[in-house]
């Protein structure tokens, strides 16, 4: 298992380096000029050329992207001239936000997705019936559905016409301080001050834009879990066990863990997806994490920022699929092998 995980480590590299690269090739044939977006379209053209010296636009490609790997080397991705400060700062607190959004939307569409998927893939009973026929419905609105058109129903229904949710204009009400910014994660930040006020009026701003994610995202998980329970409970141990008469949860557990390699890669995916579903989600409730601060980079033509976007999102989707590999091997022992 060691001699598994160092070489699934060293492997990290040139995955690392490879997605450096792409960022920075998709980045450089974007249209338009960082200089120009950055002095504005009535600048003169003098202004322009000395700003690309500064900033090694006018030096070739190669050299280019040489300086540009010594610096994420060094942890410095350039300065946002939206923003005016180091991009590393700007991700260093927003990336807390965003990730405390899809963690917590991961977790619960889990919660939501597998024991509705276990129980549909059961046939016969009353239950089984009617959690097989809401999975294939939810699995057919969940699937015709855009995430931010189901975003702006959710903010109309329950904010303009029943006045059940707060304003979609942040993670707080402008009336609460926030509590002491420790891990940049306004739920556990709150618990940790002991602010409970903070706390439930977070907790009532993340019900739309996490209720946004599940829905859209739990269906996948809850089709390949339904999929692969109902595959394991037609094989030949499942048969042999119910004629030993084994109680219906042995049953449920072994079909189940048979499963999971499956369950756990589709949902490693699914976590990454999470990081570009919370781009609109993040834009329309004012949320500022990430996802908000891309489209901000992608408008404004803020290309440092841009680049630096998409290196934090594909690093966690490297570390997520690592995190899946070694689940992988854990779990079942012929992948070590």
């Amino acid at each position: 298992m060691r001699r598994y995980v160092l070489r699934r480590l060293a492997f990290l590299v040139p995955q690392l380096l490879a997605v450096i690269l792409i960022a920075f090739v998709i980045v450089q044939f974007t249209p338009g000029n960082p200089a120009r977006a950055q002095l504005g379209s009535q600048a003169p053209e003098a202004a322009v050329e000395a700003l690309e010296q500064e900033l090694g636009l006018d030096r070739p490609l190669p050299e280019q992207f040489v300086r540009y790997v010594a610096r994420v080397a060094q942890g410095s991705f350039g300065v946002s001239w939206v923003t005016g400060r180091p991009v590393a700062e700007d991700l260093l607190q927003r990336a807390p936000v965003t990730l405390q959004l899809i963690t917590l939307s991961f977790l619960v569409s889990l919660l939501i997705a597998i024991p509705l998927g276990v129980a549909a893939a059961f046939r016969g009973g009353f239950v089984s019936r009617v959690a097989d026929r809401m999975s294939f419905v939810y699995g057919l609105m969940a699937g015709s559905i855009p995430d931010f058109w189901f975003a702006l129903i959710l903010v109309f229904v329950f904010f303009s016409t029943l006045g059940l949710a707060p304003s979609p204009i942040g993670q707080l009400d402008l009336t609460i301080a926030p509590p002491p910014t420790r891990t940049g994660m306004l739920l556990v930040d709150s618990l940790l001050a002991g602010h409970w006020e903070a706390f439930w009026n977070h907790v009532g701003h993340l019900v739309l834009p996490v209720a946004t994610l599940v829905f859209i995202n739990a269906a996948p998980i809850l089709r390949m879990t339904r999929n692969n329970v109902e595959e394991n409970l037609r094989s030949e141990y499942v048969y042999f066990a119910r004629a030993n008469g084994l109680p219906r949860g042995d049953i449920v557990s072994y079909a189940l863990k048979n499963s999971l390699l499956p369950i756990i890669t589709l949902a490693g995916v699914w976590y990454t997806i999470l990081i570009a579903g919370a781009v609109l989600t993040e834009t329309i409730f004012s949320w500022g994490g990430v996802g908000q601060y891309a489209v901000q980079a992608v408008l404004n033509a803020d290309w440092s920022a841009l680049q630096a976007v998409v290196l934090l999102a594909a690093a966690i989707s490297l570390l997520v699929y690592l995190v899946v590999d070694l689940l992988h091997a854990w779990i079942d022992p012929r992948v070590r092998t």
